[in-house]
């Protein structure tokens, strides 16, 4: 009788270590730190190399005003031909910053296998809004190239946009501290 106890004993420790256990494991799977998530109407897929390049404010050739920015790229695979986004986010905090307050930041999809003709011309299959994006940096460090910022805007293919003159689709991104590559010159 003495041995069933001490049997359930050990047992009854053996359960309450691999509850701990499993406890630890699904708090860590739920605290997503860092990291890039991309939807586009829908579909959500995470870049899997994020390249910037900071651009201090200036004035342009013609005398206008810009304020310093980030250019982005972001590429959907490994493949050579891959996917991807191209584009300007602020290099400095901003709350709905917008295409016309920002002199022009907004964010392309690009996938050269997915080109539309259209009178004799290619044109990438991917239409986006200016008038709809709007971006909110949260955080950003320009000397450890880490970022924290989430944008939207609305979108059409080009042949979808040649039809009914309207942008249907919504790409949001979301950057949690993630660090981009600095972008080498060609």
């Amino acid at each position: 009788m003495k041995n069933i106890f001490k049997v359930m004993g050990v047992a009854l420790l053996a359960c309450s270590m691999v509850m701990v256990s499993c406890k630890k494991d699904d708090d860590k799977d739920n605290n997503v730190t860092e990291g890039i998530v991309i939807n586009m109407d829908g579909e959500n897929w995470t870049p899997v190399d994020f390249y910037g390049q900071d651009y201090p404010a200036g004035t342009t050739q013609s005398g206008t005003p810009y304020d310093a920015f980030i250019a982005v790229e972001m590429y959907k695979t490994t493949a050579d031909d891959s996917p991807y986004l191209e584009g300007t986010l602020q290099a400095a905090v901003c709350s709905d910053a917008t295409y016309q307050s920002t002199s022009g930041d907004i964010i392309n999809y690009r996938d050269e296998n997915d080109i539309f003709q259209y009178q004799g011309e290619n044109y990438w299959n991917f239409i986006a809004d200016p008038n709809s994006f709007v971006e909110n940096v949260t955080a950003v460090d320009l000397n450890a190239c880490k970022m924290s910022a989430n944008w939207t805007e609305n979108y059409n293919s080009a042949e979808g946009y040649v039809a009914t003159q309207t942008f249907p689709k919504v790409m949001n991104g979301t950057i949690t501290n993630a660090t981009w590559t600095v972008a080498q010159g060609k």
